[in-house]
């Protein structure tokens, strides 16, 4: 898409608004006060374009004088008196580039403050990318996260300029059940806003106080008493209480075959929203509370007794949970018990060696209740190996399941175990694979961060992230558990170049060119406060992306000691 249909698109944040950060001469701001309109406020680089700035100035009387800059890259750029008091310009925006803008005016009483603020003029070939900015002030600076949508142009920065947060509301309600206070955890999420969400808890008198944006939220609530019901409510601040009850009994049994489970928590997710948390007695029955819809989606989670070898079981499907829900694992899974399996790197033992086993299984089992639906099997099973390097006796689901091994501090390998036909005598644990890559952008770059994000078994194991920068040739070693495999993830804290993803990698390539940067700057203010924002977290997440890549940064950072943040994030390119 074209830079020039950006023009006729809402944007989610404005330019036009200007700052006024500075003080001309060094003289102290009084009631004077400077603003920048641009025209237009998105211009796209044209033969003959233009772009007009005019000067909003109120707070003074008198004959004012005007001082006016443009710069472009740090070199002044030409401009022309659009109004005989000049207190207008125009000049020449045939370069797609961030323009800076300058104003300093004097009255008859003395200085007013410095206005300054950049516009960014379009390329006109420019690709488009959608984004999220998603700002969390710290506590004190008395306004809720927020979210705005942005458009950004391939090839041209983006100079967000003043962004003011809305102070929003600060209340104290309460959470109650006929009458009498309950203690909950909730989470509050404004309309049109999720990722915005304000957490909070009510005490056990129900009261709870929050700053939220003074609209409607969704409001997940968990009571702390299992004997209420969690549920989904709509809310606005105006609202004294928000009231829970017991929902609805929920029953059913867990079954292995025939052969009744007992001891196995299970909980649902109604329509998103989870029941209580139910255990299974000696003849497999449970009882859960929750609240429903007939129709919504159900999910059904079932996590075994420790030491049963069976794995988590999940389905879901348009279940009619007003029926007892019978969940049954498929009497053929069949269980090995592993104990004596020799944990081993060559001919060495491991003695001590921490072995999470770790596999998913499709077709475990079923769930009825109205409709049958198919159920998937994960596996974890935590086990550590013996002063000899031997496994002690546990039971683990017949199938094709894999073992992460950690031998010690940061040393993680992965094999695989297969236990379908019968159980292997002995695990090998490769060592580590010691990497090399160079990091590029036009050149070798220092500095940069690769974060190694597992997957895989090794995130099925819970193995840590972990990171690695680059030396001042652009070089960095790595180590990488051998048979596992990561998301590459290059960060350049001085933004340089944009973030780059590689997806579920198990070696490093000899190099890496990571993106152009196209930067997103702009200060942080809430209304009615001079004084910035310092230290929130600023987030830029993709707008038009799906599943955990939609909610995965592709940049990070935080307001300076100014309210200032600066972020890179990859430039889309132009056609």
């Amino acid at each position: 898409m074209r830079a020039q249909v950006v023009i006729a698109l809402a944007f989610a944040v404005a330019l036009a608004a200007a700052g006024c950060a500075e003080s001309a001469d060094g003289a102290e701001p009084g009631t004077c006060s400077v603003a920048l309109a641009f025209t237009p406020a998105m211009p796209v680089a044209t033969p003959g374009a233009k772009v007009r700035v005019n000067a909003l100035v109120s707070g003074v009387g008198g004959v004012l004088d005007y001082a006016w800059t443009v710069h472009r890259g740090g070199a002044a750029v030409d401009f022309e008196e659009a109004l005989a008091n000049g207190s207008a310009i125009e000049f020449l925006a045939e370069d797609p580039d961030v323009y800076d803008v300058t104003l300093d005016v004097w009255a008859p009483t003395g200085s007013c403050p410095r206005a300054r603020e950049e516009i960014a003029v379009l390329d006109p070939n420019g690709n488009l990318l959608e984004v999220r900015l998603h700002v969390v002030p710290p506590a004190d600076a008395g306004a809720p996260p927020t979210t705005r949508r942005l458009r950004l142009v391939g090839g041209t920065d983006y100079p967000v300029g003043p962004v003011v947060l809305d102070p929003g509301v600060l209340v104290t309600r309460s959470v109650q059940s006929g009458g009498t206070g309950v203690p909950a955890y909730l989470r509050f999420s404004p309309a049109g806003m999720d990722e915005a969400s304000v957490e909070a808890f009510s005490a056990a008198t129900g009261a709870f106080t929050v700053r939220v944006h003074d609209t409607t939220h969704e409001v997940l609530v968990i009571p702390s008493d299992p004997g209420l019901a969690p549920r989904r409510v709509t809310w606005s601040p105006s609202q004294p209480t928000i009231s829970v009850d017991a929902g609805t009994e929920i029953t059913g049994a867990v079954h292995h075959g025939t052969s009744p489970i007992a001891g196995a928590k299970v909980q649902l997710m109604l329509d998103g929203v989870p029941s209580t948390v139910g255990t299974t007695g000696a003849d497999g029955a449970f009882v859960v509370r929750g609240t429903y819809a007939a129709g919504a989606p159900v999910k059904v989670v079932v996590t075994p007794p420790a030491g049963s070898g069976l794995p988590r079981l999940e389905a879901d499907g348009a279940l009619d949970v007003a029926r007892p829900i019978a969940i049954a694992y498929a009497s053929a899974i069949a269980l090995r018990d592993v104990g004596g399996t020799a944990i081993r790197r060559g001919p060495s033992a491991l003695p001590g060696a921490r072995v999470t086993l770790v596999g998913e299984l499709a077709s475990i089992g079923t769930v009825t209740a109205g409709v049958t639906a198919t159920a998937r099997g994960h596996v974890r099973i935590p086990l550590t190996a013996d002063a000899g390097g031997v496994l002690p006796a546990a039971l683990a689901p017949a199938g094709p399941l894999e073992a992460v091994i950690v031998a010690g501090a940061a040393d993680v390998a992965v094999s695989a175990f297969d236990l379908g036909p019968s159980v292997p005598s002995m695990l090998d644990a490769p060592a580590m694979l010691t990497q090399t890559t160079t990091v590029l952008g036009s050149e070798p770059l220092a500095g940069v961060r690769l974060s190694l994000i597992p997957t895989g078994a090794l995130a099925a194991a819970g193995i840590p992230a972990s990171d690695v920068v680059s030396d001042e040739t652009g070089a960095l070693r790595a180590k990488l558990a051998a048979g596992g495999t990561y998301d590459l993830v290059w960060t350049d804290p001085a933004g340089r170049v944009g973030q780059h993803i590689a997806r579920e990698v198990a070696s490093l390539d000899a190099s890496y060119v990571l993106p152009p940067a196209l930067r997103i700057t702009g200060t942080l203010s809430v209304t009615g406060n001079p004084n910035r924002i310092q230290g929130a977290a600023v987030t830029i997440l993709c707008d038009a992306c799906t599943g955990l890549d939609r909610e995965r940064p592709i940049a990070e950072g935080a307001s300076d000691h100014l309210g200032v943040f600066s972020l890179a994030v990859p430039d889309p390119g132009t056609m």
